[in-house]
């Protein structure tokens, strides 16, 4: 099997789906643009890639517009580049570039797409506008429909979302679940932290401070943690509306440290060994990158029961649920996690159970491949 992927944004996540399939034994070519994967990888991201993994250097940025330099560069590079590299399937990652979208509209060859978010986040800024919204609904789509195109998604809580908002048929849609993000350490790095032991370390609030990750709802239920347990430590991480409207609210205790800037990759892996579980508070979510970061470094997950989270964080086995949008129900289950020892062990060890069982990309691979395998059947 011949897969040529294109992440768009999700660069990380594909390098890693990447080097699974070729240990699983497909020939994979990675199509993506440098400066993108520096910026959301960091510098040294070539070498999180299996030298096995053919990268294909796209000439422009992933772009929404049209008749920019970026979409006529990609244009033209694309329809060079699936002649050159012959690929049994195309896989691409949402749909944030228009040339790459406009090619899997117009190529013969059976095309994947993983659905990351089947609506938009609240106050996110992958809203489309009307434009984008109608290419993709009105033209696109049916044309997907008609050549069965495949799509994956990270959950079976959001198959009826997906069905009912894109009307494509049940056979055409595949759970397939997110995998560990352990790229943020290089190749020969340790994963280990000592944040989950005894005393623990901060409780880790970390990524896009956007409206659906219930930086509010976490701002509320600190007065009962701190008054429970003083010796208690959070570490907020990240930069976005969210963070500027709870920003008094927060910096009223001093057992919280705030990181108002966005995040490299090389200092991710120093918040998570650091961290002793991981806060998604989420008012709405699909899946989280977040914490499937948190599972690579063995750190369990305090999170909403909304989306498809509670198939990955299962309630007292390697994770604790809370009623989204509940403050004191975020609270209680912090003030346990951090008062039990014996917890905290039991669920780390189960987290490591999970990274390097059902969501690791060895897994993840063997079930990719088998919606490959459909793709090429169906088309």
């Amino acid at each position: 099997m011949r897969a040529l992927l294109f992440p768009g944004h999700f660069v990380q996540y594909s390098i890693e789906l990447a080097n699974g399939l070729v240990e699983a034994g497909a020939e994979v070519g990675l199509a993506t643009h440098p400066d993108s994967a520096e910026k959301l990888v960091g510098p040294r991201w070539r070498e999180l890639l299996d030298e096995r993994v053919q990268f294909l250097a796209m000439p422009g940025a992933p772009v929404r517009k049209p008749w920019t330099r970026s979409y006529l560069l990609n244009r033209g590079w694309l329809k060079r580049t699936i002649r050159s590299f012959t690929p049994d399937v195309i896989h691409l990652q949402d749909g944030n570039d228009l040339a790459t979208l406009l090619m899997a509209w117009r190529t013969r060859i059976p095309v994947t797409v993983t659905i990351h978010d089947v609506v938009a986040h609240p106050g996110d800024e992958k809203n489309m506008s009307w434009r984008m919204d109608f290419l993709i609904n009105k033209i696109l789509m049916p044309r997907a429909r008609k050549r069965n195109t495949q799509f994956v998604l990270h959950g079976k809580s959001l198959r009826s979302d997906f069905l009912r908002d894109w009307k494509t048929t049940e056979d055409c849609v595949h759970v397939v679940p997110h995998g560990i993000l352990a790229g943020f350490v290089q190749p020969g790095e340790s994963l280990e932290g000592v944040g989950v032991g005894d005393p623990p370390g901060p409780a880790l609030f970390f990524g896009r401070m956007l409206p659906y990750k219930g930086l509010e709802v976490f701002a509320a239920a600190l007065p009962k943690v701190v008054a429970a347990l003083p010796q208690a430590r959070f570490l907020v991480a990240g930069r976005g509306p969210s963070l500027d409207r709870a920003r008094d609210q927060l910096s009223k205790f001093e057992q919280v440290e705030i990181r108002d800037k966005y995040i490299q990759s090389k200092e991710v892996a120093e918040l998570y060994r650091r961290a002793c579980v991981n806060l998604a508070p989420y008012i709405e979510a699909s899946q989280s990158g977040v914490i499937a970061a948190g599972y690579a470094f063995g750190v369990p997950s305090i999170a909403s029961r909304v989306g498809a989270i509670p198939e990955v964080v299962v309630h007292e086995e390697n994770g604790l649920l809370v009623k989204p949008g509940d403050a004191d129900s975020l609270a209680e289950a912090l003030i346990r996690y951090f008062n039990d020892s014996n917890l905290r062990a039991q669920l780390q060890n189960s987290v490591r159970a999970w990274a390097s069982g059902p969501l690791a990309w060895s897994s993840v691979a063997r079930k990719t491949l088998e919606v490959y395998a459909r793709a090429c059947r169906k088309a």
